[in-house]
């Protein structure tokens, strides 16, 4: 699989497999697409007011892949996207994940479908947080867990509106995955809180939820 990445002043680079960014994306409009494409951002923040992310192929994020950076989705969309293991839509990570001011990114529109992971997280991979205020989540399918949304060790989902509908995991959490790690002491939990929104429709094919 490919993958590169840039430190260019401007950051961001547009080619046949990478958009890289080690600053500030801000993605407004137009459509990206290619076989081994995904928008990766280290460090800085990542904002989608409007396009499309669709058709693209990663290890990890077969869309979006964030690391220690903060993300913010107000619309557009993440569609048909595949990672090879996690998060077929998106898939943050934050190093510092114990940390007090931890990375988060925050879904305030826009639609993720119909993407795939070969293992957990079949739109979202969270290792660290996801606040959801609007939006959809639909349609996509994991290979383990999390058909919608996989939450690992020590990460946070807050939900405060959207929907989570008719996505698929082959194993457990149709909706929504979490996980629990016992190799910490105290053991790492993952935090799930919902105040309001949809979780319908979805389907755990061999597991639980």
């Amino acid at each position: 699989d490919f993958f590169a990445s840039t430190n260019r002043p401007d950051g961001l680079i547009i080619n046949d497999y990478l958009i890289g960014n080690w600053g500030t994306t801000v993605i407004e409009n137009g459509t990206f697409y290619s076989p081994y494409c995904c928008v990766n951002n280290f460090n800085g923040t990542t904002t989608i007011n409007g396009g499309n992310i669709s058709k693209n192929k990663a290890e990890d994020g077969g869309g979006v892949y964030t690391y220690d950076a903060e993300g913010f989705m107000n619309g557009g969309s993440i569609t048909d996207n595949e990672a090879v293991d996690g998060g077929g839509g998106i898939h943050m990570y934050d190093e510092n994940i114990l940390d007090i001011n931890e990375d988060v990114f925050n879904m305030n529109g826009g639609v993720i479908a119909r993407n795939r992971a070969g293992h957990n997280g079949g739109a979202v991979y969270v290792y660290g947080g996801l606040v959801i205020n609007k939006g959809i989540i639909e349609e996509n399918y994991a290979g383990n867990e999390g058909g919608g949304i996989y939450i690992a060790r020590a990460s946070n989902l807050e939900m405060y509106g959207g929907i989570i509908r008719n996505n698929t995991s082959l194993y457990h959490g149709g909706g929504i995955a979490c996980h629990v790690s016992s190799r910490g002491k105290p053991p790492q939990y993952a935090y799930l809180a919902i105040d309001c929104g949809s979780i319908i429709g979805n389907v755990s094919l061999t597991g639980n939820g």
